[in-house]
């Protein structure tokens, strides 16, 4: 015989198939509850108790949170990856019949505005395809910021995500299920929705108010607007808003900037390092100084999307310098007292915020003159004032007020009289219930009478069991306890109702002027993010300049042309991070000669000597100084790397696939004005194809593109073909022998090197001593063998 399923169940049911792919969190009293597969996959991840509704062969897994502390469980569900349905109330639950209940907004691993990394985006990012390529659409809720950007191919399309490093996909249905995209989105740990729309352009017309998309650069871009579309249209279906809060979108293609690719992003160790995925030891970990979570993002975005205009750059630079001749630590310090201006305006749009909210808006306000004052003054011109906002919170807000809308307390004495009136009559509640105690007292002599309230039984006088036999006649029992009795008269009921009538009144009148209070803010809403904007602007200058004077960087120069001449050029990671003067700097000189073969020992430096110079071009052209004794920098269009080796098994790729697919990338993608770094191009075949393949490399990299590079080898053979090459020049790693053993100086300098000092380096890293023995044995035999008449000495080493 089936099982008869109760109402609220049913409803459950009902609810549940609407949200099939979320754990939903359905409201019971002062609980969200789980049931289900839900309860099971939550009871785990939440490290709470999974019980059952019924027992036996009915039982239904079944486990709770309280409703007060959803907000740090829902995080935790998300960080893995999975959606939440928030299902609420929506009927009052005294009413007869079953409460009635609706998902109220879905909270997704890209949309929980109360986890966030404030210097990080967090993004959802749409896609949709055609015939002429992939369009990516970014967008962060909690900012308000959407970019598009176009990728050709899904390589392309790759890069975008690893830039912007989004935290959930949305791709049009059928594009959602191409095996590559659902690769796409596993590898980088994105949860991977599929949604459609009709008449997006339509839908991007009517949220932005515009007749025509001229202004965004995509009216006749439809993979575009399809993909700027659909990212809103998701977000709109799960966060149960309209997003008023997203009122521009940018085209993120420009002739003024360049994208790094998603090779070089993970070679430069932009985000973390490659080793151990250590997010402090990476470049971003190390040249971040900025003191505001604003400014944190946008230099993440500076990083990601370096300059090219040379007129802007010089701009950024001179501003950098004007911030080294201030005090630049005690606009640090009030920088740090502010908040994030960007995201408190999105909480208030989106129906988020609350009390503290107004303050932190407030004490922002506040610092601004004080700010402008210790700011570069062409930069501090643009930031608004807002004294009218201010004074208009200042009034209104308390310092200290609750955390929750819907507790009393928000509004300072004397701006509302109502409020004041109705906090009077609670407050005189304290002084009736001491007198009408006393008054119950001398009336009965229980001298241990005692008034008190709970939620249950509201206001009661409890009196012990020794005592009960001198409770007067007009006492209603009303609850019986171990040790005592409590009881209501007529006259506590009636006050009673009083206070909790006036209570009521209160919190709903102050609900209803903090709306209004909101209203106010958002009017401002325009100037408000301007004045973010300007504050990260001056954060991140600023902290150029701050971490030009502790790291000791120098003011680079930008030029057209080709010329890069780095003279103490430095890696601005490794120098942080070994002790004290320790690193070795080294210099750079590319001019006729943009061809640089560099040869030289495992552990003597090439590869820190690829990167180091990458890293000062880059920072170089996001306006930063560099960390050099000088550097003259001829505007690159695109850095490419190629360093080091990394099978990626997720593709089923060989490492010496993955090498050659990266190679023909950047043969492909660049130009005369790029820079190019690659390290032991064919190492990962056999020594003869891998020869004739770092040859022929070479050879096209000198004679075709005519682009800066750096390329390190193990291949001797290139050293001669490098001397008969007009515009490349040989360059190695110093070995001092004169002690007997070889010493790694970790200087480059001018010349080649045609010996590998293997053995050594096996030495060094640990080898048993009867190993090394033995190797050093059969080099000897094999360096006689092969010299035999005939082969060449070049290829013998």
């Amino acid at each position: 015989m089936a099982k008869k399923i109760t109402p609220m169940m049913q409803q459950y049911n009902e609810i549940k198939s609407k949200y099939p792919d979320c754990i939903l969190f359905f409201r019971l009293g002062d609980f969200y509850e789980m049931f289900g597969d839900d309860a099971v996959t939550g009871a785990k991840i939440l490290d709470i108790t999974l019980t059952s509704r019924e027992k036996g062969e009915d039982a239904l897994p079944m486990c709770g949170v309280p409703y007060h502390s959803a907000e740090g469980y829902v995080a935790k569900l998300t960080q893995k990856g999975y959606k939440v349905a928030i299902c609420e109330q929506v009927s009052d639950p005294s009413d007869p019949g079953i409460v009635q209940r609706e998902v109220i907004r879905v909270i997704t691993p890209g949309t929980n505005i109360n986890d966030i990394d404030g210097h990080s985006n967090q993004f959802v990012v749409g896609i949709a395809d055609g015939k002429s390529g992939y369009a990516a659409t970014f967008c962060d809720v909690s900012t308000g910021e959407m970019l598009v950007g176009r990728a050709a191919t899904l390589a392309d399309l790759r890069s975008l995500l690893a830039a912007y490093n989004p935290k959930e996909l949305v791709a049009v249905a059928g594009l959602s299920e191409h095996p590559k995209i659902y690769e796409m989105a596993q590898n980088q740990g994105l949860t991977l929705s599929a949604h459609s729309l009709s008449q997006p352009k339509a839908k991007l017309k009517k949220h932005f108010e515009v007749k025509t998309l001229n202004a965004f650069g995509i009216e006749d871009d439809p993979i575009a607007i399809h993909s700027a579309a659909l990212t809103l249209s998701y977000l709109e279906s799960v966060l149960h808003t309209d997003l008023s809060n997203i009122k521009q979108l940018t085209l993120l293609a420009s002739d003024d900037y360049f994208d790094l690719d998603q090779t070089t992003i993970f070679n430069l160790e932009i985000f973390h390092t490659i080793r151990d995925f250590d997010r402090r030891n990476s470049l971003l970990g190390v040249i971040d100084q900025t003191a505001t979570a604003a400014g944190g993002r946008l230099l993440r975005r500076w990083v990601i999307r370096p300059l090219k205009n040379l007129k802007k750059l010089q701009e950024r630079l001179d501003y950098v310098a004007q911030f080294r001749k201030m005090d630049v630590d005690r606009l640090r310090d009030e920088l740090k007292v502010t908040y994030d201006v960007e995201r408190l305006v999105s909480r208030l749009s989106l129906g988020y915020g609350n009390p503290r909210d107004l303050v932190q808006v407030k004490q922002t306000l506040t610092a601004i003159p004080r700010i402008k004052g210790l700011c570069v003054p062409k930069l501090s011109r643009g930031l608004p004032g807002l004294t009218t906002l201010l004074g208009r919170v200042e009034k209104a807000i308390k310092d200290d007020p609750p955390i929750s809308r819907r507790d009393a307390g928000i509004f300072n004495d004397g701006y509302n009289k109502e409020i004041d009136e109705l906090r009077l009559l609670l407050g005189e509640g304290k002084d009736f219930i001491a007198s009408l105690k006393e008054q119950e007292i001398g009336a009965t002599g229980i001298h241990n009478l005692k008034i008190g309230f709970n939620k249950v039984f509201g206001y009661f006088i409890e009196v012990s069991k020794g005592k009960v036999d001198m409770v007067p006649d007009h006492y209603i029992r009303k609850q019986t306890l171990t040790s005592s009795e409590r009881y209501i008269t007529p006259e506590l009921k009636e006050y009673e109702e009083k206070v909790l009538s006036a209570e009521d009144k209160l919190k709903a009148l102050e609900d209803s002027l903090f709306e209004k209070m909101i209203q106010d803010v958002l009017n401002y809403s325009e100037e408000l993010m301007k004045l973010a904007r300007q504050l990260a602007l001056i954060d991140t200058l600023s902290s150029f300049a701050y971490l030009a004077k502790v790291n000791r960087y120098s003011k680079p120069v930008l030029a057209d042309g080709s010329e890069l001449k780095i003279v103490g050029g430095r890696h601005p990671v490794l120098e942080m991070i070994m002790p004290p003067g320790s690193f070795v700097p080294n210099n750079l000189q590319i001019d006729s000669k943009y061809f640089k073969l560099i040869t030289g020992p495992n552990m003597g430096g090439k590869s820190t000597y690829l990167r180091q110079c990458a890293i000062i071009v880059l920072l170089a052209q996001i306006g930063s100084y560099v960390p050099a004794d000088s550097a003259r920098i001829g505007i690159v269009d695109q850095i490419y790397s190629r360093v080091g080796a990394a099978d990626n098994l997720a593709r089923g790729l060989s490492t010496f696939m993955v090498e050659m697919e990266e190679t023909a990338y950047i043969l492909r993608q660049a130009t005369s004005q790029s820079l190019l770094i690659l390290d032991e191009i064919g190492r990962g075949t056999s020594t003869y194809d891998g020869v004739s393949i770092a040859w022929s490399v070479v050879e096209h990299i000198h004679d075709k593109l005519k682009a800066r590079t750096l390329f390190a080898t193990h291949y001797h053979e290139l050293i001669q073909v490098v001397d008969n090459l007009a515009s490349a020049e040989n360059l190695s790693v110093i070995v001092d022998e004169e002690s007997g053993e070889p010493v790694f100086l970790h200087q480059i300098a001018k010349g080649a090197i045609d010996k590998s000092y293997g053995v050594h380096v096996a030495k060094l890293a640990g080898l048993p001593d009867e190993v090394v023995a033995r190797s050093l044995q059969i080099l000897t035999d094999l360096e006689k063998e092969i010299m035999a008449p005939g082969i060449s000495k070049e290829i013998a080493s």
